[in-house]
Formats: structure tokens, C-alpha cells, sequence
């Protein structure tokens, strides 16, 4: 039996597509034996009203929300379950959402963007078997390697880890083509003494310049290398390869480059040392 945990609904505004907000209130716990039905409902509601979810940051917020309560109530994901919640994931992260986005990362109270992809990498440590989801703008892909590994994702990165002398090892890669359009643009650098409501989204001079990648492996790893490929050739100052540190800033979060190096040329490489 999993641990009961309640969806707090009550403090949303009324102001997203009704259908959604009756789907998400008719369940108002939530245990692991309960998940798969859930997930599910979920992601025929959000399919059906995705053009007002996509509009509603109070919607997209809950949604993160409740992502957020499934990850902490589960301890294995189905190949079924983890494709219901991508195709809901998917709706929520592509161009007609960038506003809600830029209003929910000006808010430092609530952080959805860190929490969104914070539930994604929780999730993938519970995943079960080998498998592949695929939606519009995320790939996810779990196997197992021995040794070393090499993978093209989606023609846009290639991630390469060198020669290890382990076996049976699992990967999970989670590609979010269109992540870029919600997680704000702050590193490690960032100032973040004048946050107000209007100043946690972004560093105005950073960009992010290609897809955002997940990797989760059950063992640790030396020299991993990813080769990205720009979103925008033109971009070519100052390149950085980051990952996003969730504790930085007391927990709000943001772009870091330790233990990466960086290895200029038409695409972005870089090496981490450490996984």
C-alpha cells in the first residue's frame, strides 16, 4: 500500500477549463495503487482542453502540482503510466504556453518550472523495464548498457559514455525538445538580490540555445560526453554547458556549470566528469 497524499485544488482560482478542473477534483487523494487510473484521467482531460490549459497559468500550475504528488507517491512507473504523463507533460511545454511560463517564472514563491522538471527526474528513477515514449517534443528512451554507451537523440544530442567496466547498467534519457521555453535563463552568476515578482525569470543576456536532457543511470559514471545542437546558430557568445541545480538560491534554483567542461565548435560538446 503507498502513502496517502492530498492534491491541494481548493486554492486554485476558477479560472481554467472547467472539464480539468471538475477531472483533478473529483480525486482529492492520492496513493501508488491509484496512479495508473489517475495519470490516465488526467491526460485524456488535459488533451481534451489543451488549448485553454495552455493559456490558464493557474491550470499549468496545478498540473505541475499534481505531477509533483504522483512523483512523491510512487515507487515504480509503468511503461503506460510514464507515457500518460509525458502526453500531459507535452501539452503544457510547447510555443503557446511560453507566456504562462514567462508569468509563472516571474513568481518566486512558487518555481513551477524547477518543480516540473524536478517531478520528471524523480519519476525517472522508478521507471520498470525497457522501453520508449515518444510525444510531439519529449522522447524518452530506457535501456540497459555494458561498458559504454552511445546514443543519438533524436538527431539533436548525442550522448556518449566511454568505457566504464560495469554491466547491466540502466539509462533512462528523457529529451525535452521545448524545454527551453520553460525554464528561466538564471546560472549560477545570477543576482538574486532584487527578486520581486516581476525579476526570478531570467538573466536578460542568456539564452537557452537547444534541448534540454535528462539522464538518469543507476550506477556513477566517469566522462560523460553530450553534443548538442544549436538551436540558433547565430548565438555564438560565451557558450556554457549546464545542468539545473535545484538547491541553488535557497531552493529556487537555477543554470550550473561545475564539473563540466567545454569544448568549442559548430555544435556544443562537453565532458562532465561526473554523473
Amino acid at each position: 500500500s503507498g502513502s496517502e497524499v492530498e492534491l491541494q485544488l481548493t486554492h486554485m482560482p476558477q479560472t481554467g477549463p472547467a472539464h480539468t478542473h471538475s477531472c483533478l477534483a473529483k480525486q482529492t487523494t492520492l496513493d501508488e495503487e491509484g496512479v495508473p487510473d489517475f495519470v490516465g484521467n488526467l491526460s485524456k482531460a488535459v488533451q481534451k482542453e489543451r488549448q485553454e490549459i495552455e493559456n490558464s497559468t493557474a491550470t499549468i500550475s496545478a498540473i505541475v502540482d499534481i505531477l509533483n504528488t504522483v512523483a512523491n507517491v510512487s515507487t515504480a512507473v509503468d511503461e503506460t503510466s510514464m507515457q500518460n504523463i509525458l502526453e500531459t507533460v507535452d501539452v503544457i511545454i510547447g510555443e503557446e504556453s511560453r507566456v504562462s511560463w514567462v508569468i509563472l517564472n516571474a513568481n518566486d514563491t512558487r518555481n513551477s518550472s524547477s518543480k516540473l522538471l524536478g517531478s520528471l527526474e524523480s519519476l525517472s528513477s522508478y521507471l520498470d523495464g525497457e522501453f520508449s515514449v515518444r510525444t510531439p517534443r519529449i522522447l524518452l528512451n530506457r535501456t540497459t548498457f555494458d561498458d559504454s554507451f552511445m546514443a543519438d537523440l533524436n538527431s539533436s544530442i548525442v550522448l556518449n559514455i566511454t568505457k566504464n567496466s560495469m554491466s547491466n547498467v540502466y539509462i533512462t534519457t528523457i529529451l525535452l525538445s521545448t524545454l527551453y521555453i520553460v525554464m528561466p535563463t538564471r546560472n549560477s552568476t545570477f543576482d538574486v538580490s532584487p527578486f520581486n515578482t516581476t525579476s526570478n525569470e531570467t538573466a536578460s543576456d542568456n539564452a537557452i540555445n537547444a534541448a534540454v536532457l535528462l539522464v538518469k543511470i543507476n550506477a556513477t559514471v566517469q566522462n560523460v560526453i553530450l553534443r548538442y545542437d544549436k538551436l540558433n546558430s547565430s548565438l555564438t557568445m560565451n557558450p556554457q554547458c549546464v545542468f539545473w541545480n535545484f538547491t541553488l538560491f535557497d531552493n529556487i534554483g537555477a543554470w550550473d556549470d561545475e564539473g563540466y567542461s567545454f569544448a568549442p565548435r559548430k555544435e556544443i560538446t562537453s565532458n562532465k566528469h561526473w554523473l
